[in-house]
């Protein structure tokens, strides 16, 4: 099952696309929903994930992981330099 298609229409979504999403198990969701560190709305004894908080969060992860990365080529290079001015 494709679920990034499916749920593109959706608002929320449940804990196991969330997990899916995110390629983690369900139970890491359910406790971060219960710590309170994921945004859910629990309906009898089911969550619900706003979808454009979960949109959010892989947008933000997506600019962290583009941005704040320095690669290994980058820190020898800066020491190269570094060494040339000594």
């Amino acid at each position: 099952m494709d679920i990034t298609m499916e749920s593109q229409s959706k608002r929320v979504y449940t804990v196991d696309e969330v997990a899916e999403i995110f390629d983690v198990n369900p139970r890491t969701i359910y406790r971060m929903l219960n710590r309170g560190d994921l945004l859910g709305i629990k309906l009898g004894n089911q969550w619900r994930i706003p979808k454009d908080y979960v949109d959010n969060m892989l947008d933000v992860n997506n600019r962290k992981v583009e941005t704040n990365i320095p690669t290994r080529k980058l820190e020898l290079e800066d020491l190269e330099a570094n060494d040339e001015l000594d």
